[in-house]
């Protein structure tokens, strides 16, 4: 005699693998297993998310960085340099309107990265005035005055990290098929 796994009645057990004593005990005791099974996959792939380290958490962040702003250079591919409005440039940037290492929160945030010339992104330190006064045109002064109010501290985990470069790589993705059309 063995007792039920589910109804916690007493069974005669024909078996080593005969947990149940119905199908519907059987019914329920497969869908807790499964769903336990399920948990401790989510569980292991949460813990080898935790396990990096800052140097691989660093080196999503670059990547993360990487790819926003190259989708922010194809959003903006017809526009002019947000600081100078020139239309031609010998390189292009993704220059953010608060400095990427002083607002971490607002980093990887597209409101804050617009296309910019090289020269205006890092001979004029942004072009800050000019920057902010064509920003408001594009976006709004609401906009601009909540990116202002952002704080500077900010951690992101790697889970995060690798969800973002995910939705920014099919993001990369859709624009160049809307470019090529």
């Amino acid at each position: 005699m063995a007792k039920c796994k589910i109804c916690k009645k007493e069974y005669i057990k024909k078996s080593i693998k005969h947990m149940v004593c119905s199908y519907e005990c059987s019914l329920a005791y497969s869908e807790l297993h499964l769903s336990n099974k399920v948990k401790e996959k989510k569980q292991v792939a949460r813990k080898e998310l935790i396990a990096f380290n800052n140097k691989d958490i660093n080196k999503l962040t670059g990547i993360a960085k990487k790819l926003v702003q190259h989708y922010v250079r194809l959003r903006d591919i017809n526009e002019p340099c947000i600081s100078c409005r020139k239309t031609i440039a010998s390189q292009w940037d993704g220059g953010h309107f608060k400095n990427a290492k002083h607002y971490a929160s607002i980093r990887l945030n597209t409101l804050n990265i617009h296309k910019q010339c090289s020269y205006c992104n890092k001979e004029l330190g942004s072009n800050a005035l000019n920057y902010r006064i064509h920003l408001i045109e594009k976006i709004g002064l609401a906009k601009v005055e909540w990116l202002e109010n952002q704080k500077g501290i900010c951690r992101y985990n790697a889970e995060y990290l690798v969800k973002y470069i995910r939705v920014f790589k099919k993001k990369i993705r859709q624009m160049k098929k809307r470019l090529e059309k």
